[in-house]
């Protein structure tokens, strides 16, 4: 090597020697300083409480209002949560797949539920054949008479599309 390259390389490890001492020195005096405060004893004072003149508004999201309805419930078997007004207000609909629908306030109040509607099925008595309702088989025989009919007459068309 060069006695430029010796030269230049002493300066800089001299250099990065004294920054290293620096700081190790900074280092240990902000250590001891603050090893050697005593806390200071609080002192007695009057203290003023702000009362806020408007809360923070919290907006729930989707799955924190599901989370709501279905603690509300009891139920975690969800169906779908959607955004709609309840009494001009914005609220949350959140609907169970037993039919229930409970609503949310966006900031988490449960607003109304509303129970799933029962459904009625009414299906007509089967007729029953006694010895005296003759009407009903004659009736029967009628409309089974005139069903071949129509058979016969269906019959008809084909064969005259056939000829063609």
């Amino acid at each position: 090597m060069s006695k430029k390259n010796l030269f230049v390389s002493a300066a800089l490890t001299a250099f990065v020697l004294v920054i290293l001492v620096n700081v190790a020195s900074a280092y240990k005096q902000i250590s001891s300083s603050s090893a050697d405060v005593q806390p200071a004893l609080p002192t007695v004072t009057s203290t003023v409480e702000v009362l806020p003149t408007e809360t923070p508004v919290v907006v729930l999201t989707h799955q924190e209002a599901a989370l709501v309805a279905a603690n509300f419930l009891g139920d975690t078997d969800l169906f779908s949560v959607e955004n709609a007004p309840w009494e001009e207000k914005d609220a949350y609909k959140v609907v169970f797949s037993s039919g229930y629908i409970v609503y949310v306030s966006l900031d988490g109040q449960v607003l109304s539920s509303e129970a799933p509607q029962p459904v009625f099925v009414s299906v007509p008595a089967p007729v029953t054949n006694s010895g005296g309702s003759g009407q009903s088989q004659t009736s029967s025989n009628n409309s089974q008479q005139q069903n071949h009919d129509e058979d016969d007459h269906d019959d008809d068309d084909h064969e005259e599309d056939d000829d063609d």
